[in-house]
């Protein structure tokens, strides 16, 4: 007797639920959870790419720490991160930015000036506009702020600081639209399984964008921290071009 023939032989409540789950995996909620996890992957990697590259950005302050004993030996028993030392005993001196630790502060900072107020308003703008309309927008700005930022830096620090708010408020609609996004396709019985997958794609997106952007910070591909936000930029560009040439996700669905 094979599977099938034997599943027909439970209870017809138990048969349905064995072929709803098998199906599970399968079906087009799979898929939108999927894109889903890929779009906040995206989406973190707009974000936090500016804590690896900030590093290779400012400038290093020059200390003679190889030739102070005392210091060196202090070193020993401080939590603080030893400084790169070079041959000529004198700091590694890197980036451009002579940027203070709190305007640094203030640069890593001033996304999450924007980010917190969409948060109010973005669900019930994904249900008046449309979550992948929302979702799509969102991606796209993010890129192109991205893409843009290697230029901004160097036309105005304040314009520079504006595009980070900018970019905190439009990826402050993105888990609202996502939440809409699956409770449109997902039935309530399945968002313990499915909506955890959104905190998946985050912490997929941190790894990848963390690791990848100090391999190319230190390989200087591009001129170094540059072609990190390049390469973010035109990622989430890309991806928000497939999925709006997808037609399952039409809003009329």
């Amino acid at each position: 007797m094979d599977s099938d023939s034997a599943d027909k032989l439970l209870p017809k409540h138990e048969y349905i639920e064995s072929v709803h789950k098998s199906q599970k995996f399968l079906s087009l909620r799979f898929f939108v959870s999927f894109v889903s996890l890929l779009g906040c992957a995206v989406m973190y990697m707009t974000r936090v790419n500016i804590n690896v590259a900030i590093v290779d950005m400012v400038i290093s302050v020059p200390q003679n720490s190889a030739n102070d004993p005392l210091k060196n030996i202090s070193s020993l028993h401080s939590d603080e991160c030893p400084a790169d030392v070079v041959s000529d005993g004198k700091v590694s001196i890197v980036g451009v930015f002579d940027w203070s630790p709190p305007t640094q502060g203030i640069v890593l900072g001033a996304f999450y000036y924007g980010y917190v107020w969409p948060q109010i308003i973005g669900g019930r703008l994904s249900e008046l506009y449309g979550a992948k309309y929302m979702i799509g927008t969102s991606i796209f700005i993010s890129g192109f702020i991205n893409l843009l930022t290697p230029f901004i830096i160097h036309w105005h620090f304040y314009l520079f600081i504006a595009s980070r708010v900018v970019l905190g408020l439009v990826q402050g609609i993105l888990f609202p639209s996502f939440m809409v996004l699956m409770s449109k396709w997902i039935p309530p019985e399945e968002h313990s399984t499915f909506i955890p997958w959104l905190d998946v794609g985050c912490t997929v997106g941190t790894i990848v964008c963390s690791a990848g952007a100090g391999h190319l910070i230190e390989n200087k591909v591009m001129g170094g921290w540059p072609s990190v936000f390049y390469i973010s930029g035109v990622v989430a560009i890309l991806c928000d071009h497939i999925e709006s040439k997808y037609p399952l996700l039409d809003n009329r669905q």
